[in-house]
């Protein structure tokens, strides 16, 4: 896969969106992580592009909607379903 560095990006579109997002601390530790094990330590936003580049790219295993689980009832009561 080919990784396209942010400043690439920017290179690339004459009006680059920007986006903000928030990450909850253990969402950011996990973030860090990922980070420290690439080669060539990307930027927080070059690792978010990149994950996402790679999330985006992947083979779609199902494109139907996760079903909801019916709700079970008690069996004793008469309400399981």
């Amino acid at each position: 896969m080919t990784w396209v560095s942010l400043r690439d990006l920017i290179r690339a579109r004459k009006k680059p969106e920007s986006i903000h997002l928030r990450l909850l601390p253990d969402q950011l530790a996990d973030l860090d992580r990922w980070i420290e094990h690439q080669t060539d330590r990307p930027t927080r936003p070059e690792a978010i592009l990149r994950l996402m580049t790679a999330a985006l790219a992947a083979p779609k295993l199902s494109r139907k909607p996760p079903s909801r689980r019916a709700k079970r009832g008690n069996p004793d009561d008469g309400t399981e379903t």
